[in-house]
């Protein structure tokens, strides 16, 4: 039962995923301690531990973009977020977790993915003329 309900730590029964299991030990135990602190329980829906836990990740393990993050949302409408309210959680909360770097290690980090990809992008639109002109340059 506790595996349909989400995993061991979820109160939602709509979702079907455990998404905090899969998170390191020390940045699990980050979380549940932003939640006991209450810091998570200033709004009308609060968030939960599993909807921070999907936050990170979807972000950090897999590389997706917080605007894509909140079109993936898996939980009840009810307490959908937006785009905004995803960004706000990531940069005021989330980023800040100990740990973070734990899953930055397993999965690599979403910055540097976006880099890459970025530098790749440049690098194949590049006129094979503005090419040949950068190797050249590079060298001397």
């Amino acid at each position: 039962l506790a595996a349909m309900n989400g995993g061991p730590f979820s109160s939602d029964p709509v979702v079907q995923e455990d998404y905090i299991s899969p998170l390191p030990g020390a940045l699990r135990r980050s979380l549940m301690a932003v939640h006991a602190s209450g810091r998570s329980k200033h709004s009308a829906v609060p968030w939960r531990p599993e909807m921070d836990a999907f936050v990170l990740l979807r972000h950090v393990r897999d590389g997706i973009s917080l605007p894509k993050v909140a079109e993936q949302w898996p939980f009840e409408s009810a307490t959908k977020r937006s785009k905004d309210a995803i960004k706000w959680r990531w940069k005021k909360v989330l980023k800040r977790l100990d740990a973070l770097d734990d899953l930055r290690l397993i999965c690599g980090s979403c910055d540097e993915r976006e880099e890459a990809e970025t530098q790749m992008n440049t690098e194949a639109s590049l006129q094979p003329w503005v090419e040949d002109a950068l190797v050249k340059l590079h060298a001397r």
